[in-house]
C-alpha cells in the first residue's frame, strides 16, 4: 500500500449516507509523496482535496466541505461529540429519506 500522507492521521470519523465527518491531525512539519515534501499548512488541504476528488468520482458526494481548525481541548471534545452523535441526528436531516 502506498501512503502519500504518512504524517496526516484520521483520528475520528463517521460516514453518513451523503457526507462524512472526520478529525485530522498532522504529526510533523512536512507531508507528501516520498521525496516531495509539502509544508504542514498545505498538508491538510492536499489530503482533503485528494479525498474529495476520490469521493466525487466514486460516490458522487462530498461536493463541498466545511473545514474547521480545532483550537484547544474544549473545541476538540465538542467536535468529537458532534461526530459521535451525528448518526443519531440523521433522521432529522433535510436529505433523510426513509427506506
Amino acid at each position: 500500500m502506498t501512503v502519500f500522507y504518512d504524517n496526516v492521521k484520521v483520528e475520528k470519523y463517521v460516514i453518513m449516507p451523503n457526507h462524512i465527518h472526520f478529525i485530522l491531525s498532522v504529526t510533523d512539519s512536512t507531508s507528501g509523496p516520498p521525496g516531495r515534501s509539502v509544508p504542514t499548512n498545505n498538508a491538510i488541504s492536499n489530503f482533503v482535496g485528494t479525498f474529495k476528488r476520490f469521493c466525487n468520482k466514486k460516490y458522487g458526494w462530498q461536493a463541498r466541505s466545511n473545514d474547521h481548525i480545532i483550537r484547544g481541548q474544549h473545541d476538540y471534545r465538542k467536535i468529537w461529540k458532534y461526530i459521535d452523535e451525528n448518526p443519531v441526528r440523521w433522521t432529522c436531516d433535510k436529505f433523510y429519506v426513509e427506506d
